[in-house]
């Protein structure tokens, strides 16, 4: 004969990191749409000076003079460097905002998670572990505070 079968335990109510992602997905998108066009931007500063070289340096042998329009490609590689820089910091400033206002109040779920987890445990399953790996040892002192015992607390402290 068999014995009866054994319930299974209750599912845990564990919450995978997917999950406390999920709730800010928006700003994590946001974030990694902001390091692609930064990204792209980095990519790209290489390329006013392959401009200003092309169009107006590799073309000439010998001296030469600025035309008016070699000046007027000149400031408007000055303008694409400016716009570029300018871009490349806004979008760093704006990706790392979205990333660490993301993070923190992920860390901060995290953290009310599991808070919440411990709360849940009973005292019994909370000290077993520390009992059985002698740890208890060390929460003796504060517990002789907690209970007003001066004289133990010296005596834990000057053995050391």
């Amino acid at each position: 004969m068999t014995g009866p079968t054994p319930t299974p335990p209750p599912p845990a109510r564990r919450r995978t990191l997917r999950g406390f992602l999920r709730p800010y997905r928006g700003s994590l998108s946001l974030a990694s749409g902001l390091i692609l066009v930064e990204t792209l931007i980095d990519l790209a500063r290489p390329w006013p000076l392959k401009l200003a070289l092309d169009y107006i340096v590799l073309g000439h042998t010998g001296g030469f003079e600025l035309g008016t329009g070699q000046l007027l490609l000149l400031a408007g590689v000055g303008g694409l460097i400016l716009a570029l820089a300018l871009v490349s910091a806004l979008t760093e400033n704006a990706s790392n905002l979205w990333l660490q206002r993301a993070g923190e109040r992920i860390g901060h779920d995290m953290r009310v998670s599991v808070y919440d987890q411990l709360q849940r445990l009973s005292l019994r399953e909370f000290v077993a572990p520390l009992v059985e790996n002698g740890s208890v040892r060390y929460f003796e002192p504060y517990e002789a505070v907690h209970r007003g015992n001066v004289a133990a607390v010296l005596a834990a402290h000057a053995g050391k």
